[in-house]
């Protein structure tokens, strides 16, 4: 049996789908099918969102979105695409920069609101529900909000203290200089008080 015309078949009617759909068609996001790249690093972060940018830490998310036939995902807004962390601010998402593109590309580079330490950072795209777009980024987050709780309040200055003044803390090292001392107290007394 010989299958190439079969094959020459689908073929075909992929690129009279392709061809014969407005290239602004709007593919819903599938996850699966959809991309999220960055550098690895940690960046410091506060409930209130005030934290450096990912884009002045090298840590841009770039994300592509692509839908069922595997066209791009033209135009879908901003606001449907966000990155959050494990203790991330609901109230305060960290939203695209743009809608995408017509390739279905667009990127992250603000500040995260969110509390804790170490959880990686993911992209989620709108869906019902809403769901994650690939894997989670090898991006991990440190906070002045030591607790998670999203607010940075005494219960904090506690885990601080123990962290200045005992073995090296890596969750208390928000410049990421390799030690806990002075130019942390700055940037942790900068904070107090902050919350989602």
């Amino acid at each position: 049996m010989n299958v190439k015309p079969h094959v020459a078949l689908i073929l075909a009617a992929l690129a009279w789908l392709c061809l014969s759909t407005p290239a602004d068609a709007q593919w819903p996001p599938v996850p699966v099918f959809s991309t999220c790249i960055s550098a690895a690093g940690r960046i410091f972060v506060c409930p209130a969102g005030d934290g450096p940018t990912l884009a002045s830490r090298g840590l841009r998310i770039s994300v592509g979105l692509f839908g069922a036939f595997l066209g791009p995902d033209v135009g879908e807004p901003a606001a449907g695409i966000w990155a959050a962390a494990p203790t991330a601010c609901p109230a305060n998402p960290l939203i695209a920069d743009a809608p995408t593109d017509l390739f279905g590309k667009t990127t992250i580079s603000g500040s995260l609101a969110a509390g804790g330490c170490g959880g990686a950072v993911s992209v989620f795209i709108w869906t019902s529900p809403p769901a994650i777009a690939g894997s989670p980024l090898p991006i991990t987050v440190v906070s002045v909000d030591m607790t998670g709780d999203l607010f940075v309040n005494l219960a904090d200055v506690g885990v601080f203290s123990a962290a200045l003044n005992g073995a090296y803390n890596a969750c208390a090292d928000f410049n990421s200089d390799g030690f806990v001392n002075l130019a942390d107290v700055g940037v942790f007394s900068a904070h107090i008080g902050h919350h989602c």
